[in-house]
């Protein structure tokens, strides 16, 4: 699958947009958690580790919208929605934990906000351009 594939890339452009990569490990557990939505077992941490793991990195990189996290969680045509009447109590409170931290707050001293990540790729165009140090 091709967001698999691309958590294994350290960095798709000059200056790293933690956005980006916040997106694809949040579709990637969306993904994750439509695959366990078929599944007809009781689901427990173990099975969502990796719909785990994506949702807590994608918390880590930069905040996904609100409304998105809140719609995927919370309404019946939510990605994540569908396997939350088939999973057990640990699994139930990973996945309130995952929730919690996608909504908080970012900090910003770890995730530089597309302003900054735009400004410093001007540097780097301007310094290429015009030989001019960063």
């Amino acid at each position: 699958m091709h967001l698999r594939n691309a958590t294994r890339e350290a960095n798709w452009e000059r200056f790293p947009v933690t956005n980006t990569q916040s997106y694809i490990y949040y579709n990637l557990g969306c993904y994750i958690a439509r695959e366990l939505s078929g599944s007809s077992v009781v689901l427990t941490v173990a099975d969502g580790k990796e719909l785990l793991e994506s949702l807590h990195t994608a918390a880590s990189f930069h905040r996904i919208p609100q409304k998105l996290v809140k719609g995927d969680f919370e309404q019946t045509d939510g990605d994540i929605f569908p396997i939350l009447g088939k999973v057990d109590t640990g699994l139930k409170i990973a996945l309130e934990s995952a929730k919690q931290a996608l909504l908080a707050p970012p900090t910003p001293a770890t995730k530089p906000s597309v302003f900054e990540a735009i400004t410093e790729s001007w540097k780097l165009l301007r310094s290429a351009l015009f030989n001019q140090p960063t």
